[in-house]
């Protein structure tokens, strides 16, 4: 073998051990976003709360105990208000439903733990995530909602069942909401926008899709598990008078490893528009 092809040989061994380990540390270690998002008429009071998005957490033989608790320090770092929860807390191992549900209670946020369960949830663990999150207080909104009262006002904050395996309300999660209310929902896929009336939340938040997981630099995607392929992938989306945020989320799916799609969690910040 020449020495022009052992060259080549080996710079193509570097590349591949240096995409093999950016893609695993872009799994690994999560981005911090941050997302100011404004609106056009929003409680005030509401400018002043720091919401935490954690998605897609897939927590099962493939992350350890350790990582687990290194997401719940750097979602405690950021001094959140309020934090809500997007779903997938496990992949395919109902065993880990009570470990992932209790390290993630250890989460401080004075206006509490919101979530809903994702499609793996649904899957693997239907009845045994509810059971978990209310013994350790967290507070499943499936198909629910709840008034978050900020003394001088508040909004409303509803979830709504996955699709795939649940059995999805929309009309439980807006339920006494009036037009006037700022509503915030939770929606583990962004496909469930396409079921929302014209009276739609202000804000929905979602992950499911990973951001792809895989990309080639961040533009093509093998695929995507949405109706809308690569529409709703990613970021922050204006659907007429609503706003959605989709999350790459913290975990993976079927192999542990990201590329141009790194893990997130995202720090919310919400204004009012200058008009």
């Amino acid at each position: 073998m020449s020495k022009k092809i052992l060259k080549i040989l080996a710079i193509l061994v570097v590349l591949f051990v240096l995409v093999i380990s950016d893609s695993y540390l872009q799994a690994y270690y999560p981005e911090i976003v941050q997302n100011e998002i404004l609106f056009d008429s929003m409680p005030s009071k509401l400018e002043d709360v720091k919401i935490v998005f954690l998605s897609d957490v897939h927590y099962g033989p493939r992350r350890s105990e350790n990582w687990l608790k290194m997401i719940i320090t750097a979602v405690n770092a950021q001094d959140p208000d309020l934090v809500l929860l997007g779903g997938d807390y496990v992949d395919y191992h109902a065993d880990y439903v009570e470990p992932v549900i209790r390290e993630l209670s250890k989460i401080d946020a004075p206006l509490g733990i919101y979530a809903v369960m994702g499609n793996h949830d649904y899957f693997r663990a239907a009845e045994l995530m509810p059971v978990a999150m209310e013994k350790y207080g967290i507070k499943l909104i499936d198909n629910k909602n709840t008034w978050i009262d900020l003394g001088e006002g508040g909004f409303w904050l509803g979830g709504i069942a996955d699709p795939t395996y649940g059995e999805p309300d929309y009309k439980k999660a807006e339920v006494d909401v009036k037009a006037e209310d700022f509503f915030i929902l939770l929606s583990h896929t962004p496909d469930q926008i396409i079921t929302l009336p014209d009276s739609m939340p202000d804000l929905v938040l979602s992950g499911h899709t990973h951001g792809g997981q895989i990309t080639l630099f961040g533009k093509w995607v093998p695929y995507v598990p949405s109706v809308y392929g690569t529409d709703y992938i990613s970021g922050l989306y204006k659907i007429n008078s609503m706003k959605l945020l989709v999350s790459n989320g913290v975990g993976t799916f079927k192999i542990p490893f990201r590329w141009f799609a790194p893990a997130q969690i995202n720090v919310l910040t919400l204004k009012n528009a200058d008009i």
